[in-house]
């Protein structure tokens, strides 16, 4: 049997690689429950020799990550969150990734990223949030083509991305014939 293994980081000489059998995004005693149930080892990766204290920590993080997921995936009229504080979560977001080594996750962060600027039409970091999250994406072999896509169009034309200052255009549609949700439809339609 082969394994083959593409790196999102740089591997540093003795740095420990590591694959997942569970659910990353849960509690760390989860986790290694189900790791000795279900794959009868006793799993003692650099995570589970931390301190009872510093996961605690560490599951504080990942149910932040989980949280903010939820919040940033959510673009459904009325948008819950102004353009600035998306930003803000899709920074903490991608922030609380790297701490925890959660670079699949991170990747989703940085696409989300990309469609917050967009929405502010910042196009600047929309371009380079697209970018990164392209670059990651294509390492992710199970990332679906369309979104790879969708990444690639909205660096090349950020202005015609469907995100594009998004926030102006919902405020338009407010007191357009047929109301916010038919053009949010419009708008939206590969996404909902």
């Amino acid at each position: 049997m082969t394994q083959s293994l593409t790196a999102l980081i740089d591997i540093l000489p003795g740095e420990e690689i590591t694959t997942s059998y569970v659910n990353l995004l849960a509690e760390s005693n989860k986790r290694r429950d189900g790791l000795l149930h279900n794959w009868n080892f006793d799993c003692k990766c650099s995570i589970h020799r931390l301190s009872a204290q510093h996961q605690g920590l560490s599951d504080m993080r990942v149910e932040k990550i989980v949280e903010l997921h939820e919040k940033l995936m959510d673009w459904s009229p009325p948008l819950r969150m102004t353009g600035t504080e998306r930003i803000e979560a899709a920074l903490l977001y991608i922030n609380l990734c790297e701490q925890e080594r959660l670079h699949g996750s991170r990747v989703v962060g940085l696409e989300i990223a990309a469609y917050a600027y967009a929405a502010v039409a910042d196009r600047y970091n929309a371009i380079k949030y697209a970018s990164m999250a392209l670059e990651g994406h294509i390492s992710l072999t199970s990332s679906p083509d369309e979104v790879r896509l969708e990444l690639g169009d909205l660096m090349l034309n950020p202005e015609g991305h469907w995100t594009w200052n998004l926030y102006e255009q919902v405020e338009r549609m407010k007191g357009k014939e047929g109301g916010l949700r038919r053009g949010w439809r419009m708008l939206t339609n590969w996404w909902v």
